[in-house]
């Protein structure tokens, strides 16, 4: 019995080194067994009906098998979390339909200098394998809509929206700049259940936002900047339908303000395009 005892807890002495230490359980084995000497264990069983009486020796042998899973991509890789968080960018061109169409409208847009800017943080909640998410947050959008002629001015403080045109000034740069703050809501669709930054997303949704702060900017020739806050009778609200494609974090987006750009009566019914690239 003692030898049996013996024998269970050498190895057992193995066993949690080789746990506790993985493949650095050499030095610990070594350790324990040099106060633990190993020795050698065998049973007599004496053999009955034989005249001799000769005792047979039994050898046992253990052997532990321990699996090293470092090298199992399953066991590397952890499922994403039920909600996940994410942040993104958006850059691309600010239109208007129909601009340039009398006084109460929006004047033509330099088409390569009328930007859209957006910039959210969103929670996405996992609702079906990890690929089908809602989406919720906080987004602040800049509208800057530049003028193709330097020379309009805006007229702040009118009851409507209106324009005049200054030319006797030289000017190099004429625009207007819309700041809302919002909150967008949005499904998406991902190829890759394992990991929601990769793979193939489509996205679409709705933001809700609010105007806070409005200002037209003019730069003269000489360097001078005039810079007026008014809200320039521009919408209060702005409710914006939008669709991305991504692929690996990089993709297109397009919007639509369905709410028109100004106040009821205060400008031409026209509504708001952006479209462009998207980051996360």
């Amino acid at each position: 019995m003692n030898n049996i005892l013996k024998l269970f807890c050498t190895g057992g002495i193995g066993l949690v080194s080789t746990v506790l230490c993985g493949d650095n359980s050499t030095s610990l084995h070594q350790h324990l067994f040099s106060r633990f000497p190993i020795q050698k264990h065998s049973l007599s069983i004496d053999s009955p009906g034989r005249p001799d009486d000769t005792a047979h020796e039994v050898v046992i042998t253990r052997r532990i098998i321990i699996r090293d899973r470092s090298d199992d991509p399953a066991a590397a890789i952890k499922p994403p979390a039920k909600l996940i968080q994410n942040s993104f960018l958006n850059l691309g061109f600010a239109r208007v339909s129909p601009e340039n169409s009398g006084p109460n409208a929006l004047p033509e847009l330099a088409t390569l200098n009328s930007n859209h800017i957006g910039i959210s943080n969103e929670y996405g909640l996992n609702l079906m394998n990890n690929q089908l998410r809602f989406w919720f947050g906080i987004k602040y959008d800049i509208m800057n809509y530049r003028f193709s002629n330097e020379s309009v001015r805006l007229v702040a403080r009118n009851s409507e929206f209106l324009t005049r045109n200054d030319s006797g000034v030289a000017t190099s740069k004429s625009k207007v700049v819309v700041n809302y703050l919002g909150i967008p809501l949005s499904i998406s669709y991902n190829s890759d259940s394992k990991n929601p930054e990769n793979g193939i997303s489509v996205r679409a949704g709705v933001v809700a936002g609010y105007r806070v702060r409005t200002h037209s900017k003019v730069k003269l020739e000489n360097g001078r900047k005039e810079k007026e806050f008014d809200d320039y009778n521009f919408n209060d609200f702005l409710f914006t339908p939008f669709i991305e494609a991504t692929y690996n974090n990089f993709g297109f987006y397009v919007r639509m303000n369905t709410t028109p750009v100004f106040k009821s009566g205060q400008g031409l019914v026209s509504n708001g395009i952006q479209f462009g690239i998207v980051m996360m």
